[in-house]
């Protein structure tokens, strides 16, 4: 805990090369600087007295020019004469030169991870790839010609499907009978919002979702109409560390302030209630993910435990250790190695509904989307005028140049991450919206099974703002969107000012 160590090597060409001639390999330690001797490696490559025949590789999926979801992908090839090892290598569309990413495999096939997907490749970008086969000795002995593809962009929409929302007042089952007959579709699902009073129906259509929303917008009894929204939780996994407690200099603060008595909302995917930093702090949970079982899931534990991981001589030092979490499982882990999550409208509805029945003092929504969902926004407001605290990640959405939602609603905390890459992508957004900044870096916590890992991602960073709100709440219960100071550049001086203390400097000895 607290240390890593990063080795990186310099952009070189991938080892062995076939280039004839004499190569010398070092391992060098740049940083710090030292005299223990390192080996040396030398090897020798000749060239061939004679041109070996390439047997041709053929590729078979994706086909050529294909369009393919942008998620982890398998890549198939066949060839008459099998090598000992092929090559698979990605190239940016119309770059004949460098790959930007291959890799070595006895089969013929290769699956895309997550990781390599998620750092190198773009949604709605074109690709090139192709395979070169190796024999025992290292010598090329099959190439295939080179296919282009795209992925697509993710769905932000569960398609086919329409929420349509009637005043409970006005006889809903009624109003949703002669909608049906007039327009032909199926109702999938039904339920209250009991905050607002209404009825939802989630709808299926086999026409365009756009022009069924349009049409029924204009039905008397249909206060809203719009697309079972997807959103996505904002996250990426790394390896090394930043101090949290360090900056925000937390074992001083919690001298004074701990969160106690805050409850805090937690909308996400799952997250483990066993964990032994968890378990203690966490008071409810519930499942509203169609069709599954709660589960404990990376995403949501993450941010559960940034907020509010216990202090127990175990593991790791919440913001917040002594607030009261609920976990509010509306979105589903994707793969069982990466934390991303996916949220549908409808399941996180329900969520912020029941939370806000609850009257939780904070929510936190680390997922987000290009599009804003007026469902959701509506609910948003509600809790907002009750002085329920809700804070969300700004995200980075490539392109786009705008904050996501919910982040953008005027009635949530925004918070960006410190990274300084993303600061310099997300400084000229197009919104007049307050950002906090808070750290997102390489956090350490909390992950299932009773472990910890380290997190990036502004998911990370609206959990740090959280925690850091519960405890101003802790001191005066009064505070609420109104009542939270500007951020002026420093996450220090910004949590000094919500909390009244001397954070950055001074006694902490006296409030």
């Amino acid at each position: 805990y607290g240390r890593s160590i990063v080795f990186e090597t310099p952009s070189i060409p991938a080892l062995p090369t076939f280039d004839p001639g004499t190569h010398i390999l070092k391992f060098v330690i740049v940083e710090p600087e030292q005299d223990i001797p390192l080996p040396t490696a030398i090897y020798y490559v000749t060239a061939e007295e004679h041109e070996k025949k390439i047997v041709a590789i053929s590729l078979v999926s994706p086909e050529a020019d294909s369009r393919i979801p942008y998620s982890p992908v398998r890549f198939e090839w066949k060839t008459s004469h099998t090598p000992a090892v092929f090559l698979i290598e990605f190239f940016a569309a119309n770059n004949d030169d460098k790959p930007i990413f291959s890799a070595f495999t006895k089969e013929q096939a290769y699956k895309l991870n997550r990781v390599v997907l998620k750092k190198l490749f773009l949604p709605g970008m074109s690709y090139e790839w192709r395979v070169k086969g190796f024999d025992g000795d290292r010598n090329i002995v099959g190439e295939s010609k080179r296919w282009k593809f795209s992925f697509l962009e993710p769905e932000s929409f569960v398609p086919g499907q329409v929420l349509v929302v009637v005043d409970s007042k006005k006889s809903p089952k009624k109003i949703i009978r002669g909608l049906k007959r007039k327009y032909h579709f199926r109702v999938l699902e039904k339920f209250q919002i009991a905050t607002l009073q209404w009825h939802v129906f989630v709808i299926n259509t086999n026409g365009d979702v756009f022009t069924l929303i349009s049409k029924l917008l204009k039905e008397k009894g249909v206060i809203i109409a719009q697309p079972n929204y997807i959103m996505r939780t904002m996250v990426e996994p790394l390896s090394s560390s930043q101090n949290v407690c360090r900056i925000l200099r937390l074992p001083m603060v919690h001298r004074q302030l701990t969160g106690k008595g805050i409850t805090v909302a937690v909308i996400d995917t799952g997250v483990d209630v066993k964990h032994r930093d968890l378990k203690n702090n966490i008071v409810s949970w519930k499942n509203f993910v169609e069709n599954d079982t709660y589960k404990a899931e990376i995403h949501g534990t993450a941010v559960a435990g940034v907020i509010a991981a216990k202090i127990n001589d175990y593991g790791i030092e919440g913001i917040a250790p002594d607030a009261r979490i609920v976990a509010l499982r509306a979105c589903k882990q994707l793969s069982k190695e990466s934390p991303e999550g996916e949220c549908e409208s409808v399941c996180l509805v329900k969520a912020l509904d029941n939370a806000l029945e609850m009257h939780v003092d904070i929510v936190n929504m680390s997922f987000g989307s290009k599009y804003e969902d007026a469902l959701l926004s509506r609910l948003i407001s509600v809790g907002a005028e009750r002085g329920t605290i809700l804070v969300a990640p700004i995200g980075y959405f490539p392109g786009n140049g705008s904050v996501s939602f919910p982040a953008s609603h005027p009635d949530v905390v925004a918070v960006g991450g410190m990274d300084e890459d993303r600061l310099k992508e997300t400084e000229n957004l197009r919104t007049g919206k307050k950002i906090i900044y808070a750290p997102s870096r390489n956090i350490l916590t909390t992950v299932p099974g009773d472990e910890h890992n380290f997190l990036s991602g502004t998911s990370l960073s609206s959990a740090v703002v959280t925690g850091i709100i519960a405890l101003a709440k802790e001191r005066d219960r009064g505070i609420d969107m109104n009542k939270i100071p500007l951020y002026e550049g420093n996450i220090c001086k910004w949590e000094e000012k919500i909390l009244k203390l001397p954070v950055c400097g001074g006694d902490f000895s006296k409030p």
